[in-house]
């Protein structure tokens, strides 16, 4: 698989706050502009200066991976058509429309809905990172916006998987008649994702349509920051994974600092899974994806690899090895000497 180099643009002047459990995670730093507005400015690739000379100790590359600077790949070039707000009827018809965003060209299926954690809404700086990243690879990511209440973020999904089944070519109610089109484009199939209880509700969801069979049909599922420990009770939530079929597979994004996922607990779990699983494990981030420390260097650093996952987990719908024979787990970290994300090759276990 060809490496790659992700060049990053200048950090901002505040610091992102971390968050400590599933029901705070939303309120990390917020992009300021207003959910239904596009971005002021589309996302660019720059040209970072020449590195610094090594020094005489460089540091050790982590063993479980081999780390590079590479070129980057996604490079489609922004357009006014990447980015469209609209609203959907809520399945409760006592409850208002359900906030949305398309990020990506509607000339393409949707590949992804995706949610955000609890308390949060689409403003939050992590999901709008991760969906610019994965528009950023010409795919489309539908995101929506829900309540802090599982059950109903649940018929969320059942609500947008509906509307994008009955929608245009962009999922957005155009062009009546082609809505099959929009399915079997994509093969007939989908994903869904979140980050922290927006995980969950992805995890409930994906296999209760895959237990009605409904068009589309669900193929796999990407959590971001699964929250497998609760961060009050303690209490964990690993049964609804292993409730997932063998038929869908599954990508964790987790940070290897992340208290409410400890890795050697969550590798416990995916080897009692039924679906096949995959992980990406980000160097030094916690529940949310947000590196710890304050200043530029740990911003620029937490924007920068909130954005890589989102390209990842689009590269990994498109070309996952089903078989696991390039390995099932990848490591992804912030070079704040350099100021790039590097990304390594994926390997096996351990």
């Amino acid at each position: 698989m060809p490496k790659r180099k992700r060049n990053e643009p200048p950090a901002e002047e505040s610091t992102p706050s971390t968050s400590k459990d599933e029901t705070t995670e939303a309120s990390t730093t917020r992009v300021t502009r207003s959910r239904n507005k596009p971005p002021n400015a589309p996302s660019t690739t720059t040209t970072s200066p020449p590195p610094k000379a090594q020094k005489e100790s460089p540091k050790p590359p982590i063993p479980t991976s081999s780390f590079a600077s590479t070129e980057p790949t996604a490079t489609n070039s922004p357009n006014e058509d990447a980015f469209h707000a609209s609203t959907i009827p809520h399945p409760q018809k006592d409850k208002g429309p359900i906030q949305c965003q398309r990020h990506g060209p509607s000339s393409v299926p949707p590949s992804l809905v995706f949610t955000h954690g609890a308390g949060g809404d689409l403003a939050n700086e992590g999901v709008q990172l991760f969906c610019e990243g994965f528009a950023a690879t010409g795919r489309m990511v539908w995101a929506f916006e829900g309540s802090m209440n599982l059950k109903s973020r649940v018929s969320g999904f059942d609500a947008v998987l509906a509307h994008l089944s009955n929608a245009g070519a962009g999922g957005e109610g155009e062009g009546e008649g082609e809505d099959e089109g929009v399915v079997k484009a994509n093969g007939g199939t989908i994903a869904l994702g979140g980050t922290s209880m927006g995980a969950r509700a992805a995890v409930v969801a994906a296999t209760n349509a895959n237990a009605s069979q409904r068009s589309p049909a669900v193929e796999a599922v990407v959590l971001a920051s699964y929250p497998l420990i609760g961060a009050s009770k303690g209490d964990v939530r690993d049964q609804i994974l292993y409730d997932l079929p063998a038929d869908i597979d599954v990508l964790f994004i987790c940070g290897t600092e992340d208290s409410m996922c400890p890795l050697p607990h969550l590798n416990s779990v995916r080897g009692r899974m039924e679906a096949r699983s995959w992980l990406i494990r980000v160097q030094d981030a916690a529940h949310g994806l947000g590196l710890k420390g304050k200043g530029k260097g740990a911003k620029a650093g937490t924007e920068a690899l909130r954005r890589e996952v989102g390209v990842l987990a689009s590269e990994w719908l498109t070309h996952r090895d089903g078989d696991g024979e390039r390995g099932r787990v990848r490591e992804v970290r912030w070079d704040a000497e350099r100021g790039e994300v590097q990304t390594g090759e994926w390997c096996e276990e351990g």
